[in-house]
């Protein structure tokens, strides 16, 4: 696990809290929290842009095991720490490097993936 790249979903508290992803890679793991250092990523319901989802800095995040909801493997290539938000589609939102999307956003589902 450690130097894998995730994408994270946190628990959400309740039904109208904004989203909240962290991507990067993981650099640490024990029984309490992963340490993963990239970006966080938050938006509400509605996106209609890529300026829509907030960009955290890229920076060394904790987050409680507890408090994760859903974690999807990256591969290991993927470049997060460049990668840009962009629309693939309308209503569609994805995290871009030259050679893969990482989905964020459908608006079909209206939830984040």
């Amino acid at each position: 696990m450690i130097g894998e790249i995730w994408k994270i979903r946190t628990v959400k508290d309740y039904k109208d809290a904004h989203s909240h992803l962290v991507i990067g890679e993981i650099i640490e793991e024990n029984l309490h929290y992963l340490r993963v250092k990239g970006r966080s990523y938050n938006f509400g319901h509605s996106v209609n842009r890529p300026k829509d989802i907030k960009t955290g800095v890229y920076s060394i995040r904790l987050i409680p095991w507890n408090r994760i909801e859903i974690i999807n493997v990256l591969p290991s290539d993927f470049d997060h720490e460049n990668a840009q938000i962009k629309a693939i589609k309308e209503g569609h939102f994805a995290l871009m490097d030259e050679r893969f999307s990482c989905v964020m956003y459908n608006s079909l589902r209206q939830e984040q993936i």
